[in-house]
């Protein structure tokens, strides 16, 4: 079995690629009735960045329930019950994190940059910011959360970070590798059997 990773490894195939994009801010709202006010809100989507799909100049990856986390400082950490997205639209320079809307917006245009206007959720970035305020804070009312119902009434100092661990793409070489070196390890275990 190690002879299988080791070849794995060696030739470059990795499976899938993981995406990691962080919102952070300064928020007020409620969760499962408890206020908070001015406390630092961090939101982590992480999923398998090849499945990020690109139209018309929009990228988004979809996400499954409980893939998106967050951290409100001085309550606690929870997950989104419901599925998430993330993603970036080059057309308008902006990326955003949303369940059913977009719940939290940054736009090149609100922090002198023109990264969004050519960014595919493929590779990492930032982190970029700060956006003096969310113009999409209205839209995140009530979301569900293992926490209860989650509100934020402002969203402020937004920054937007990515980390994608992309794979190495294999060469026709590594292919050739990998086989060959499967084929001899099932050529020894064959061996190995008759000899038994």
């Amino acid at each position: 079995m190690r002879w299988i990773i080791g070849i794995l490894l060696s030739t470059g195939v990795v499976l899938g690629q993981t995406g990691v994009y962080t919102f952070t801010g300064t928020a007020s709202g409620t969760i499962g009735g408890t206020p908070f006010t001015d406390a630092t809100l961090t939101v982590t989507s992480t999923g398998d960045a090849s499945n990020v799909s690109c139209t018309s100049g929009t990228c988004f990856l979809n996400l499954a329930a409980g893939a998106s986390s967050f951290t409100i400082s001085g309550i606690g950490s929870g997950t989104f019950s419901s599925a998430s997205y993330v993603f970036d639209n080059q057309g308008n320079g902006l990326a955003g994190f949303g369940i059913g809307s977009d719940d939290i917006q940054i736009y090149d245009s609100s922090i002198g940059s023109t990264a969004f206007a050519s960014y595919n959720l493929l590779s990492s970035i930032g982190p970029l910011g700060p956006e003096a305020t969310d113009p999409s804070t209205s839209d995140w009312v009530n979301l569900s959360t293992s926490l209860g119902s989650f509100t934020v009434t402002s969203f402020t100092n937004v920054t937007f970070q990515a980390t994608a661990n992309l794979p190495r793409t294999p060469v026709p070489g590594s292919l050739v590798l990998l086989g060959l070196g499967l084929t001899c390890l099932l050529a020894w275990q064959l061996r190995a059997q008759l000899a038994a």
